[in-house]
């Protein structure tokens, strides 16, 4: 199945590089999650795996990363074989899953974008976080607007 992120992979994966992916969306996603020692995480809509790698290296003990995109998930199982962390990658639609083994978080960077949130006893729209890393680099200055005029938006849903 081809999908709209197929034809875009390459530029989509590049997009990651931008500084506020790392300093303010990466951090504040980031800073949902608490410890992740030990833990199996599987990851949503992992697209090439700029979150899957990152919760590894954060941790996690056993990742997977799923994604129905079939030119994303190349893209992730080319970096896993570049720079080998351990990590499972399929093409599969988010909303069809079966795993013989349980998680103990199901990260979803970008799926709630094209999934209907039901069932959750708890919705939240928490502001996005600047890491202290960022302000050190940039100055508070340079992200002003984009903090006070976020174009993204966090969502934390709980069962």
């Amino acid at each position: 199945m081809t999908t709209d992120y197929d034809p875009i992979a390459a530029q989509y994966q590049r997009s990651k590089l931008q500084p506020w992916r790392a300093h303010i969306e990466a951090f504040t996603l980031i800073s949902f999650l608490g410890e992740l020692d030990g833990k199996a995480v599987l990851d949503v809509a992992c697209g090439e795996g700029f979150y899957t790698r990152l919760l590894r290296r954060r941790g996690a003990d056993r990742v997977v990363g799923v994604d129905l995109s079939p030119g994303m998930i190349a893209l992730a199982r080319s970096q896993e074989s570049a720079e080998p962390l351990g990590i499972d990658y399929a093409v599969c639609d988010g909303k069809d899953l079966s795993f013989d083994e349980p998680f103990d978080l199901v990260f979803a960077a970008y799926f709630l974008n094209y999934a209907r949130a039901a069932g959750f006893s708890e919705v939240r729209w928490p502001p996005p976080q600047l890491s202290h890393e960022g302000c050190a680099e940039f100055g508070r200055s340079f992200w002003a607007d984009f903090l006070d005029y976020p174009p993204i938006a966090f969502i934390e849903c709980v069962r």
